[in-house]
């Protein structure tokens, strides 16, 4: 029997026909049918993806290891061939320092022909001169 509207409460259908419903769970009748599963292979295990994983990362960190080292040497091997070449550099520039102070004091010394002028530094500090 359908219960009275209320307002908390929707309205029940017509109830159904005897057969169609299983009375233990209330849930309507279907008929059963053994339907064959089959079982199929679909990818790897979870502990060989674990495996696969963990071998890719240990190869990925060793190599990162032997290469850092690699650059390591190449980087102190690059420092040490700089700090061999430096003195050499150092000579050069000093010659060519020394080269343009002399034609700058001959022109001076040209320029100021004639007027007693002598030539000296400006600065009252001590000069170190390049390396000749």
């Amino acid at each position: 029997q359908p219960l009275p509207a209320t307002p908390g409460r929707t309205r029940r259908g017509p109830p159904r026909a005897p057969g169609a419903m299983d009375s233990a769970t209330n849930m309507p009748k279907f008929p059963h049918r053994k339907i064959p599963r089959i079982k199929t292979k679909r990818g790897l295990s979870g502990k060989y993806l674990l495996l696969g994983l963990l071998g890719s990362t240990v190869f990925g960190f060793s190599q990162i290891i032997t290469r850092s080292g690699d650059k390591r040497l190449r980087r102190k091997d690059k420092r040490e061939c700089r700090m061999a070449i430096v003195p050499y550099l150092q000579a050069e520039t000093d010659r060519a320092a020394l080269a343009e102070m002399r034609a700058r004091e001959a022109y001076e010394d040209e320029l100021m022909k004639g007027t007693g002028w002598k030539r000296r530094s400006p600065y009252n500090t001590r000069w170190m001169p390049p390396r000749e």
